[in-house]
C-alpha cells in the first residue's frame, strides 16, 4: 500500500468522523446507514463470487478487524492482524480499491482517529470518554454482507 493511498483514506477517515459527530446522534447506526448504502451491495456482489479459500480469507481477517475496532483498538498486534489479514484477503481474492478493500481501510482509519481521540482525552485529564461507536458501523456492514451471503449458501 502506498503511503498517498495511506494518506488519503486516513484524511477520509478522519472527515467522516467529523462529519458523523456532527450530524448524528447515533453516530455507529449513522455510519453503518451511509457506508451500506455505499458499498454494502456491492460487497456482497464481490463475497458472493468468492471461492471457499477466499470466504475462509475474508472472514479471518473480519474477526482479526473485528476484535481491533471493538476492544483491541490501542493494541499494535491486534491492529497489524487486522491490517495483516485484510491485505492477504484483497491480494489473494479481491483487488485494490474494490469494496471490502476500501470498507477494511476505512475501519482500519477510524479505529485509529478513534485510538488517538482516546490518547487525547486522557493526555488533558478528560475523565469521562464516550465512546460514539462510529468505528465499529463499518464492521457492521462487512458482517451484515457476510452474513446475507452464507444465508444464500
Amino acid at each position: 500500500m502506498t503511503m498517498n493511498r495511506m494518506r488519503v483514506l486516513a484524511t477520509v477517515g478522519a472527515l467522516l468522523i467529523s462529519v458523523q459527530f456532527c450530524l448524528a446522534a447515533d453516530e455507529r447506526g449513522q455510519t453503518f446507514e451511509s457506508m451500506w448504502a455505499a458499498f454494502g451491495e456491492q460487497a456482497k456482489a464481490e463475497l458472493t463470487d468468492l471461492p471457499e479459500k477466499g470466504r475462509n480469507a475474508f472472514r479471518e481477517a473480519l474477526i482479526a478487524c473485528s476484535v481491533y475496532g471493538a476492544d483491541e483498538y490501542d493494541s499494535p498486534t491486534h491492529r497489524d492482524k487486522c491490517e495483516t489479514g485484510s491485505q492477504f484477503f484483497v491480494r489473494g481474492f479481491s483487488h485494490n480499491w474494490s469494496a471490502i478493500d476500501v470498507l477494511f481501510q476505512m475501519a482500519i482509519s477510524f479505529t485509529s482517529v478513534w485510538m488517538e481521540q482516546v490518547a487525547l482525552d486522557h493526555l488533558h485529564e478528560q475523565r469521562e470518554i464516550t465512546d460514539d461507536d462510529s468505528r465499529r458501523g463499518i464492521i457492521d456492514v462487512l458482517e451484515r454482507a457476510y452474513r446475507e451471503t452464507r444465508e444464500r449458501e
